[in-house]
């Protein structure tokens, strides 16, 4: 992990000095460089300068806040704009939505160590390579979510960056439970893998079907990389993990 962490230059937004202090040496002891902004605009300017990694923002900040700059950094029309991390004590915005506006990672106040610096190190390696390459993690205790094809197109799948949003009506798994996933794309290629249930909707809203949202750890099957590109292909452009919008 360190030997990720050392080589990136990450951005700490919050406007608690204290906050920011103590998140940058954490990662300053890592080896890796850190830049500081007190609020969005700010952190804006620096990432437009160029050189940032990952960006973990604060939510509620005055002036411009941590949901404005995660849209600006999404709209930018680079491929080195950097993934955004966020960390709040307020619930400001539902986990459902801080995904499908993008963010890779949502963590309260105070924070879980060990678990931010696991999202960060991801950041190093790019998703084909971690998910084409890590253990299957098999387990009997792993609860399998597969595609009803028969429900018709408004109920599929919807695939983004980092997760999968699976449209269920039933059967609910828990909050940071390890699931397995099975479900077709658009071609006939099915793909297969586990991941961590990072959100759960029971019941339909005005607009979004019921289901749970899903950030992949892994994707498996004969030919694994050729399962990643094509999950990498259907994917969204914008949403880490879709809200599950009906069509």
């Amino acid at each position: 992990m360190q030997q990720l962490i050392r080589d990136l230059n990450i951005l700490v937004v919050d406007d608690e000095p204290d906050l920011v202090e103590a998140v940058s040496f954490e990662f300053e002891l890592l080896g890796a460089q850190v830049r500081c902004a007190h609020n969005g605009d700010h952190a804006w300017e620096v990432i437009r300068e160029g050189g940032v990694d990952v960006v973990i923002s604060d939510i509620r900040m005055a002036g411009s806040d941590g949901v404005e700059l995660l849209r600006k950094t999404m709209r930018a029309e680079s491929e080195d704009a950097p993934p955004v991390i966020f960390m709040s004590g307020y619930a400001d915005i539902t986990l459902e939505e801080a995904y499908d506006e993008g963010a890779i990672a949502v963590f309260g106040k105070p924070y879980k160590r060990n678990e931010l610096l696991d999202v960060v190190a991801g950041v190093a390696e790019s998703s084909v390579k971690r998910w084409s390459t890590i253990g299957r993690a098999e387990s009997s205790e792993i609860r399998a979510l597969k595609e009803d094809r028969t429900a018709g197109v408004q109920a599929r799948v919807q695939v983004g960056r980092g997760g999968v949003f699976m449209p269920l009506s039933e059967g609910f798994p828990h909050i940071s439970d390890l699931v397995s996933f099975e479900f077709e794309i658009e071609d006939g290629h099915t793909v297969m893998g586990n991941g961590w249930v990072r959100w759960v909707r029971r019941s339909p809203r005005k607009g979004l079907l019921s289901g749970v949202g899903i950030e992949v750890r892994g994707i498996f099957g004969n030919s694994r990389l050729a399962s990643v590109e094509k999950f990498c292909q259907h994917s969204c452009s914008v949403a880490f993990i879709p809200i599950g919008k009906s069509t």
